[in-house]
C-alpha cells in the first residue's frame, strides 16, 4: 500500500513537472523599472543653440543659451517626480519622437538587469543631446539622458539607480532605434 501511494505520488510529481517544463515560454528580460512608452527628445549633433553658442565663443550668452548649456550638462532633473524639464526640452527645441511600440521589446533587453562583464570608463564631458522619457501608463518612470560621443548615461528612476548601462553594446543598440 505504501509503495503503491509512493508511485502515484512520484508519477503527479513527474508529470506536472513535465508539464510546467513544457508550459515555461520565454520570458521578457527583467526590467529595471516598468514602462509602456517612451518618448525620446534629440537635439542632434548640428543644432542652431549650440552653433550660436560657438560662435559667441561662450560670452555673452542669452537665456536661452544658457539653459541649454546647463541642461545638456548637467545630471537634471535630479528626481523623477520633477517634470518641469519636458517644457524646457520644448522650449530648448528639442525633437520629440514617440519610439515605436515595436521598439519597447528592445528597450526593455538594453534597460535589463542583464549581467554585463564589461566596464565602460569615458574621460569627455557629456553633452546630453538624447533624452529618452519612460512612461507606464503616462506616468514617467524613468529618464535616461544619453551623451552617445562619450558613452555616457545619466540614468533616474524611482525603481532603480543605475550607472552603468550602456556597456556590452547596449549603447550601441540604443542609438539605432
Amino acid at each position: 500500500m505504501k509503495f503503491l501511494i509512493f508511485k502515484i505520488f512520484a508519477f503527479i510529481f513527474i508529470t506536472s513537472a513535465f508539464i510546467s517544463c513544457n508550459k515555461t515560454k520565454k520570458s521578457e528580460p527583467l526590467t529595471l523599472f516598468t514602462f509602456d512608452k517612451v518618448e525620446h527628445y534629440s537635439t542632434g549633433i548640428k543644432d542652431s543653440i549650440i552653433t550660436s553658442i560657438n560662435k559667441k565663443k561662450f560670452h555673452n550668452l542669452n537665456e536661452i543659451e544658457e539653459l541649454y548649456l546647463k541642461f545638456i550638462h548637467e545630471n537634471i532633473p535630479t528626481n523623477i517626480k520633477d517634470t518641469s524639464f519636458i517644457p524646457t526640452i520644448e522650449k530648448l527645441k528639442f525633437k520629440k519622437k514617440i519610439v515605436p511600440n515595436s521598439e519597447i521589446k528592445i528597450l526593455k533587453e538594453i534597460f535589463s538587469e542583464a549581467f554585463c562583464n564589461e566596464m565602460a570608463e569615458s574621460a569627455c564631458i557629456p553633452m546630453y543631446r538624447d533624452i529618452y522619457v519612460f512612461k507606464k501608463n503616462n506616468q514617467i518612470t524613468g529618464i535616461a539622458k544619453v551623451c552617445f560621443e562619450c558613452k555616457i548615461i545619466y540614468f533616474i528612476s524611482d525603481d532603480y539607480s543605475w550607472e552603468r548601462f550602456g556597456e556590452c553594446e547596449n549603447l550601441e543598440r540604443l542609438q539605432k532605434i
